[in-house]
């Protein structure tokens, strides 16, 4: 079993590079890392892109995203030749035990199209006034909206695929499983309250085109 570990770049940095330097040293020798970037203008995020593409066996395009991000991840999941894609975004991170068991994790839910991982969502900042004007729900540990599931590891067919411009969801699957909510399970999606709001912008006026 291959798996496609897979994900759509825009001028990320730090994050890009740390969850990069951790594919190309822990996943399985006979997995790949697969990048669709929606030409990056930061030349950070070149640099950091020409050197790990370069540097390992990378699958890399690059693609104007439109404006349409089902049609992006649709490209980028027929880029890989994975029998399963693991779908991350370019500011998450997952535990060293998920990818040293996702494997394993696979072959117990056996005939599972699409499996779905908690997630943790932090802020770093946050406010009250941004949890109401945002509709966030934050628990104890200062996690948003958690669990927060997310369809990410699904079969590599056809048949399964992304829908909607924005806020885009796995379709055309028969059969589902989640995972536990242990913290080794979940995908880490940390933030700055100013990154937020910037990206909370770009959906609001540059996918919906709703301007305040």
């Amino acid at each position: 079993m291959k798996i496609s570990y897979s994900m759509l770049v825009h001028n990320e940095t730090d994050t890009l590079e740390k969850l990069l330097k951790f594919l190309v040293k822990w996943k399985h020798e006979d997995d790949e890392i697969v990048i669709l970037d929606d030409y990056s203008d930061n030349e950070r995020t070149k640099e950091i892109l020409d050197f790990y593409v370069s540097t390992y066996d990378i699958v890399y395009e690059q693609r104007n995203l439109l404006k349409d991000f089902a049609s992006q991840k649709n490209h980028l999941k027929n880029m890989g030749s994975g029998d399963y894609s693991f779908n991350l975004d370019a500011d998450e991170m997952i535990s060293l035990w998920m990818i040293k068991n996702v494997h394993e994790i696979i072959q117990a839910n056996e005939g599972i199209d699409l499996i779905y991982l908690p997630r943790i969502n932090t802020v770093d900042g946050i406010t009250d006034e941004h949890c109401r004007m945002y509709g966030y729900r934050v628990n104890e540990d200062g996690w948003i909206n958690f669990p927060d599931w997310q369809g990410r590891i699904f079969r590599n067919r056809p048949n399964i695929r992304w829908q909607h411009k924005v806020h885009e969801m796995i379709t055309g699957y028969q059969t589902y499983a989640t995972l536990p909510t242990d913290k080794p399970f979940c995908i880490l999606h940390p933030k700055t309250i100013e990154k937020q709001v910037e990206q909370n912008k770009f959906y609001n006026e540059e996918i919906n085109g709703i301007r305040r």
